[in-house]
């Protein structure tokens, strides 16, 4: 989501550091009258109408490129043979271009997820000028960076009305930009749900994934299956999945099931984390949790709004997916895994495994919320002493590092913001930014 966002974003640096105009082209591609050229003939003419050269190159943007046929084999060409182009190409399938970086994309480009809007990207898409983010210095690890962090100012508490409007209408740049006021935004009220952004939110991206994208690259034979599927795992969202439970009540087989899942999962709609152990065999044959990319897109499956009075259970475990897909964002970046830990009647709601220094968070309502299970992990995994916290809307800052039992404390909006920096600065470091 959000690419065409970045393609104007480009555009507009390009521009502002002295790029002619005439050597920059944004082709929408899922137009049907551009589809009798090929791939080819398109970038031949745009570097002829630009003049273009190895030293001053056209700016190509090519939306939705994978409805171009053989896409991948022409990047792959123009990149070979040194064509005077630079290329950004997005897709709103992800499978397509991962397809074709699988086959093509090796040592030539570089791909770029663009999951939904965090918090931070929020609040600079509604009040840009906001100097918040600026107080939080950011290390090599999340590790590092969490430990240096000092409590910041009140401010932090303003947060709640932004993370409210995230969580109802989702990370998606155009809902949130709708409301030019945020204090007009109802928060409180457990009714309410803008009807028209759960329609956008199920049609553009739910449907979309389910009837068009997969079934385009994967054998899905049944897509109204893979919908009840989604609808089963958004009912289980924060709790183990279990395929023979599932299979049982859907009557649909266990290999199938399996499958959807992993498709779901590639297309980035859902989360799942393995248990946490020592050695990789283990963790893919354990329990593993459920979680949404997005939690509003959950409730958009569901048809329920998203409200802390509504449900206070199911609000813990919308909290709780906040802070998940946060940390996937970042693991996008770093390519370190996440886990869940359990352990009879021990768990942890999530563990972050930077192999520089691994992290553990529990997630609570209240900053009271029992720390019996980060103290059982770290009781087996001495590592997780001191890298080890407890999160909490209404929590006050304590860095793991300095307390006695190496557990520490941290508001989730204070959270919320140092991830999506580490990913940030993460990402540059990716680009050599």
């Amino acid at each position: 989501m959000g690419r065409t966002t970045v393609l104007y974003q480009v555009t507009n640096n390009l521009l502002k550091n002295g790029v002619d105009s005439s050597r920059i082209f944004f082709l929408r591609l899922d137009q049907p009258n551009l589809w009798d050229f090929s791939l080819r003939d398109l970038v031949q003419y745009m570097i002829q109408a630009s003049s273009a050269t190895k030293d001053n190159p056209a700016y190509l943007m090519l939306d939705e490129v994978v409805n171009m046929e053989h896409w991948d084999k022409w990047l792959k060409s123009f990149y070979d043979q040194n064509w005077p182009v630079r290329i950004i190409a997005t897709s709103s399938t992800r499978l397509g271009l991962k397809m074709g970086q699988i086959e093509s994309g090796i040592d030539r480009w570089r791909e770029q997820t663009l999951l939904p809007c965090s918090l931070p990207e929020c609040l600079d898409l509604m009040e840009p000028e906001t100097e918040l983010s600026r107080q939080i210095v950011v290390g090599p690890t999340l590790c590092e960076t969490l430990a240096n962090l000092t409590p910041i100012t009140p401010r932090i508490n303003e947060l709640e009305k932004y993370r409210n409007l995230l969580l109802t209408v989702g990370g998606f740049p155009e809902l949130l930009t709708s409301y030019k006021n945020i204090e007009q935004f109802p928060l409180t009220s457990s009714d309410f749900f803008p009807p028209p952004h759960q329609i956008q939110l199920y049609e553009n991206v739910v449907e979309k994934s389910i009837y068009l994208g997969m079934p385009k690259y994967f054998k899905i034979t049944s897509p109204s299956d893979l919908g009840t599927i989604l609808f089963a795992a958004a009912r289980q969202m924060g709790n183990l999945w279990s395929p023979t439970n599932v299979s049982q009540k859907l009557g649909i087989s266990i290999s199938t099931i399996n499958n959807y899942m992993t498709y779901l999962e590639m297309a980035l709609l859902i989360i799942m984390l393995p248990n946490y152990p020592h050695g990789e065999a283990k963790a893919q044959h354990r329990g593993r949790k459920i979680y949404f990319t997005d939690s509003a897109l959950r409730n958009a499956v569901l048809k329920r709004p998203i409200s802390s009075n509504h449900d206070p259970a199911d609000y813990g475990h919308i909290i709780e997916n906040l802070v998940v897909s946060s940390l996937k964002t970042l693991a996008e970046q770093t390519r370190f895994r996440l886990y869940h830990w359990r352990d009879r009647k021990a768990e942890v709601d999530v563990i972050y495994n930077d192999l520089n220094g691994p992290l553990a968070f529990e997630v609570g309502l209240s900053p009271r919320h029992s720390l019996s299970g980060l103290s059982a992990l770290i009781e087996k995994y001495p590592e997780f002493h001191g890298n080890s916290y407890l999160v909490s809307p209404s929590a006050h800052f304590q860095a793991a590092n300095l307390s006695p039992n190496g557990i520490g404390t941290i508001p989730l909006d204070l959270l919320l913001l140092a991830v999506d920096l580490q990913a940030s600065h993460m990402m540059k470091l990716r680009f050599s930014i």
